[in-house]
């Protein structure tokens, strides 16, 4: 149960850039370890982080060329408690201080979110602070209402535009735990397709993300994003669909670096070569200049951005004309991406909306989001102690009963 959820807790914290200071409101630490990354974080509800650690698992999804569920999981169990004693001593406080315990208990892999889990009711059992569930891509959408420019400004309801390696979704925030489904990918997630063709491309993704590493090398070699002629998907019948599709794009990016490395066969003879490549996850190493790298990079960016655009644009279209909705939320790892925000800052100065955006360091995923969205989940008197498991979990079925015990 949640006794002390109304309890209002007077401390003097003294924090890295505080120097002390009395404040009277509550406080959350936040575990993520939905996928690769092992995000601890400690904030109050006037949307200081306290203190935070992260530890990003890249080496070892490098290793196995992808995310693997067991050996990820394995690894956030050899750093999870470390993370959190580390994050807990960083902020000057006792365990006594903290109000609640959010943890992240889906979608993502369920191996990793068990290990999380189950670390954030061992906490709760030995030092008696309530847990909070939090769904994961509701803690990126509600970032923003702590932590952007004008988070003070963002109130229910708004749009939101949910990019990143594994979703890619428009919906109408009406509220915690409250969200219409607008539209979303037919096939594969934008942050996906990032990391495939950075793959093709034979771009370092051991580190960083696959959309990191094709903004990194356009900017660095001056890529030219009109060298290239990739289609915009969906601009055909169904452009007046509110959906996604990646699949046509990465097919289209595929045949031009083949093409481009294989000058001398004919279309037949190239459409082969692509269909037997095309599945396959390693990718054999390019006979291509830097700069053309660059520009291929460019002309992938920027064509998955304009239909990125396109579809925004026409769910702010709809929203004028049924909804008074002003207000446009743009979150998840991809947006992190400046064209991205400057593009998407463009179509809202068109249609007079506010743009709201994650500082880029909390876009991607992180513990501080997942405290936020404990803190506004308590706040709101909805918090829920219901930490099943739920690998799969589109925002659009999840709602709260609010009938339950908190």
């Amino acid at each position: 149960m949640l006794r002390n959820f109304t309890k209002q807790v007077q401390r003097t914290i003294a924090h890295s850039g505080w120097r002390g200071y009395t404040i009277n409101n509550k406080i959350v630490l936040g575990i993520e370890t939905s996928c690769d990354d092992t995000g601890i974080a400690i904030m109050d509800e006037s949307g200081r982080i306290i203190s935070e650690t992260l530890i990003t698992h890249s080496q070892l999804v490098a290793d196995w060329g992808g995310v693997h569920p067991h050996e990820i999981s394995k690894a956030h169990k050899k750093t999870l408690d470390g993370a959190i004693e580390e994050t807990i001593n960083k902020s000057n406080l006792q365990t006594s201080d903290i109000d609640a315990i959010a943890v992240t208990n889906g979608p993502g892999l369920m191996s990793c979110l068990r290990t999380g889990v189950e670390a954030a009711q061992q906490l709760s059992q030995r030092t008696n602070i309530p847990l909070i569930s939090v769904h994961h891509l509701e803690a990126h959408l509600l970032i923003a209402r702590g932590l952007s420019k004008e988070s003070s400004n963002l109130q229910f309801p708004f749009l939101v535009l949910l990019a990143s390696g594994g979703h890619c979704v428009i919906v109408e925030a009406n509220g915690i735990g409250d969200y219409k489904f607008i539209g979303g990918t037919l096939d594969d997630s934008i942050g996906e397709a990032f990391d495939k063709i950075a793959r093709l491309l034979n771009l370092d993704v051991s580190v960083n993300s696959g959309g990191h590493e094709i903004e990194r090398i356009v900017k660095l070699h001056d890529g030219d994003p009109k060298q290239f002629k990739f289609p915009i998907p969906m601009m055909g019948p169904k452009r007046s669909e509110i959906s996604f599709s990646f699949s046509g794009l990465k097919s289209s990016a595929l045949w031009q670096v083949r093409k481009l490395e294989n000058s001398t066969i004919n279309n037949k003879e190239l459409n082969l070569l692509v269909m037997n490549q095309k599945n396959k996850s390693q990718n054999p190493k390019l006979n291509l200049s830097t700069k053309v790298v660059a520009d291929l990079a460019a002309s992938f960016q920027s064509t998955a951005i304009a239909h990125l655009v396109d579809k925004t644009d026409i769910a702010l279209k709809k929203c004028k004309q049924n909804r008074n909705i002003k207000d446009l939320v743009v979150c998840g790892g991809v947006a992190a991406n400046m064209l991205l925000r400057d593009e998407m800052q463009t179509l809202c100065n068109k249609h007079n909306f506010n743009l709201h955006l994650p500082p880029i360091k909390y876009c991607t995923d992180n513990g501080v989001m997942v405290a936020w969205a404990g803190l506004e989940k308590l706040k709101s008197g909805l918090a829920t102690s219901d930490v099943t498991l739920k690998p799969r979990w589109p925002l659009f079925e999840y709602t709260i009963n609010t009938s339950q015990d908190a």
